[in-house]
């Protein structure tokens, strides 16, 4: 009796103490998974806080870069006004852009009357704009009101209406009107468009990116940077948003957490959305026409379900371990063991692959802007200097035409598994073309010579992108592996009811034709030695759109055919 007594008393004291450890380690695990999610976000928030800063330092370099020929832009314009009165405003800026045309520059004019009105413009959304009530335009007006001369706007402004990314200046041309000047870079708005593109992709497409802006009779409003769905004047649209007065409190997160300067966060079912306040109009990058809130959301779909099946399982687990204490205690305990080492395993992985490809993204931002400055000035220096310098620029556009053509290849890899290339109907003719005048400088510089035939115009439904990378990879390709002075054939033709575009250049033969298409794959380790991603991206494209290819080697030549229908 006694040993039975025992037995019972041994029971359920094992029971209450492995009980008692399967609530602890249940507990243990939820709190575990509570700071994991706490760290994943604030990882979150670190990260893309840093994309829309590096995206406003981007931004800082390119405005300096132009800041001179938009000075003398606008001192050109003031002086035919000056000298032949007030012109039809689209006239002159005909006139002007004759003379500066500039790549992914353009600028619209403004004529401001003495009431700092906008009387005519070339952009027609900003007639019967009134000015006075803009602090950084009136501030600018009243200088060059002193001095007559030509007053740049130290604000960077992002058009209220579609956007566009624009510096302004300002002079007064008599005692009845003033001029003013917009300069938009479309790079630069293209620049924040895929910053809030590659947030959307790591987060959500929800997150979006709010300005604040401020007003004379002391009332603020907040409006979307990049989605504008409005056919209203600028005066109208800014009339039509709400106002929040600066002295009266507002439940309105967005304006809310740019006034407390501090972040606040809002729960949904399937997510959590942020509110973070970025960058003031006064910062240490640039001055811009507002206070920036980025509204983000973290999608917790995954780790709200995780954490109602944990509660459910526990329950079960808890009723089925009365019945099998014993097997239950010595199986949980090793497969609980084994299931934390298989997580932490594919934490580490999944870690180490999300910031690579994070790593790839910002390294594409980050290039952008200096291959843009280079693309720029080195257009403006073609320009300027004398014939004798003309082989160095030819050795010059050629490299940056193969760090174009590098950068382009790592963007698309590092895009297209995460964004749709959609297709369209393309001249492929026109295309090789295009990108036969791209190479120019640099088969010029290599001593090859290149001939193209077609039989005729053929269509194909192709995303261009992505056909630009498959003609870019095989020339490319040609250039560098063919013997000097050799001639490169390009040929597209009709072959039964199908169309081949070749590639054929006088070179060793190749030893591995099927290996080349493989991921990282080198035929030989010379100097001229590539990435190994160009002929895996090709393969990759021509999977894509039931492309066939073979490579051969005919006439001392290797020879690569694509095989497609024409639409």
């Amino acid at each position: 009796m006694k040993n039975k007594y025992f037995l019972i008393l041994l029971n359920i004291i094992i029971t209450f103490v492995s009980l008692y450890f399967t609530y602890t380690l249940f507990e243990s695990y939820k709190e575990d998974q509570k700071n994991k999610v706490s760290a994943y976000l604030d990882k979150r928030i670190k990260i893309n806080k840093s994309f829309i800063k590096n995206a406003f330092i981007t931004i800082q370099n390119e405005i300096e870069s132009n800041e001179k020929i938009f000075l003398h832009i606008h001192q050109e314009a003031l002086g035919i006004l000056r000298k032949r009165g007030k012109i039809n405003i689209e006239v002159l800026k005909q006139e002007l852009q004759k003379k500066y045309l500039m790549p992914n520059i353009d600028f619209h004019l403004f004529y401001i009357d003495r009431n700092y009105l906008v009387t005519e413009s070339t952009y027609l959304n900003d007639i019967g704009l009134d000015l006075s009530s803009i602090p950084d335009a009136r501030q600018e007006l009243d200088h060059t009101e002193l001095d007559n001369a030509v007053h740049q706007s130290n604000v960077i402004s992002i058009d209220t209406i579609n956007s566009d990314v624009k510096s302004y200046s300002y002079a007064k041309v008599n005692d009845s009107f003033y001029l003013e000047l917009g300069f938009i870079n479309y790079n630069i708005k293209s620049i924040l468009k895929e910053t809030m593109t590659n947030i959307q992709i790591i987060t959500d497409q929800r997150s979006q990116l709010y300005r604040i802006e401020q007003m004379l009779n002391n009332t603020e409003y907040y409006d979307n940077v990049l989605e504008k769905k409005t056919h209203l004047s600028k005066e109208a649209y800014i009339k039509s948003l709400k106002k929040f007065h600066k002295e009266t409190g507002t439940d309105n997160k967005i304006i809310r957490s740019n006034r407390e300067e501090r972040i606040l966060k809002k729960y949904l079912d399937d997510a959590i959305v942020f509110y973070i306040p970025l960058i003031k109009k006064d910062n240490e990058y640039l001055e811009i026409n507002g206070d920036f809130v980025l509204e983000l959301y973290i999608d917790m779909h995954y780790e709200n379900e995780l954490n109602e099946r944990i509660t459910f399982y526990s329950y079960i687990f808890i009723l089925i371990h009365l019945f099998f204490l014993i097997i239950i205690y010595f199986f949980t305990k090793k497969y609980h063991i084994s299931q934390l080492a298989l997580e932490k395993e594919k934490e580490i992985k999944a870690s180490v692959l999300q910031e690579n490809r994070e790593f790839i993204i910002l390294m594409t931002a980050h290039m952008r802007t200096p291959l843009s400055v280079i693309m720029n000035n080195f257009s403006f220096l073609e320009r300027k200097l004398s014939q004798k310098f003309d082989n160095y620029l030819t050795q010059i556009d050629s490299a940056i035409n193969m760090l174009k053509k590098s950068y382009d290849d790592l963007e698309y890899l590092s895009t297209n598994n995460h964004v749709i290339y959609q297709s369209t109907i393309v001249n492929i003719g026109t295309v090789i073309q295009q990108r036969i005048d791209f190479f120019s400088s640099m088969i010029k510089v290599q001593h090859r010579t290149l001939t193209y035939i077609f039989d005729e115009e053929v269509y194909i439904k192709i995303n261009d992108i992505e056909l630009e990378r498959l003609i870019d990879n095989n020339l490319s390709n040609a250039i560098k592996h063919s013997q000097k002075d050799s001639r490169i054939h390009i040929r597209l033709y009709q072959v039964g009811n199908v169309y081949c575009l070749s590639f054929a250049s006088k070179a060793k033969a190749i030893k591995e034709t099927k290996k080349i298409f493989t991921k990282n794959y080198q035929e030989n380790n010379d100097a001229q030695r590539g990435l190994g991603l160009g002929l895996f991206m090709v393969k990759t494209i021509c999977s894509k759109y039931n492309i066939f290819y073979e490579v051969s080697y005919e006439e001392g030549m290797n020879l690569f055919k694509y095989y497609f229908k024409a639409q």
